[in-house]
């Protein structure tokens, strides 16, 4: 089978590398012949933009004796990729420091200014924080 990209505008482009194309295009683009709808998630490296997330869906185009073409859309989603990474990395960071602030403290003593002493329980992780912060 023939394929030819043709983008929006009217004109015929190459907008993949060959080999990409064979590896991962082609398999899904007849899979669309088959009269299926295709979507998934790959990455690109353009020579300009570097490697970019994409988005990419296929519709077949139904015609009088079956299959005759597929509407393709490929969406940059890079963007969207690198927020949500960014969110769930926060996300984790904050579960991890709610799990270390349940754990059971340790308590210790110190002396205030005026002489008074207290004692506290505290997170290991708190107690790491103000041990680094307070002078030597």
């Amino acid at each position: 089978m023939e394929y030819r990209l043709r983008h929006h505008d009217g004109q015929y482009r190459w907008i993949l590398n060959g080999g990409v194309f064979e590896a991962v295009v082609k398999p899904k683009l007849d899979e669309c012949f088959q009269g299926k709808v295709v979507r998934y998630e790959m990455k690109y490296t353009y020579p300009e933009l570097g490697e970019r997330d994409l988005s990419v869906s296929y519709f077949p185009i139904e015609g009088k004796t079956g299959v005759d073409g597929a509407a393709c859309i490929f969406q940059d989603i890079t963007e969207r990729k690198r927020l949500e990474e960014a969110l769930s990395d926060m996300s984790r960071k904050l579960i991890e420091s709610q799990e270390q602030e349940r754990a059971p403290g340790e308590s210790f003593m110190t002396t205030s200014t005026r002489g008074s002493q207290c004692c506290r329980s505290i997170s290991n992780n708190c107690k790491r924080i103000l041990l680094k912060s307070s002078p030597v």
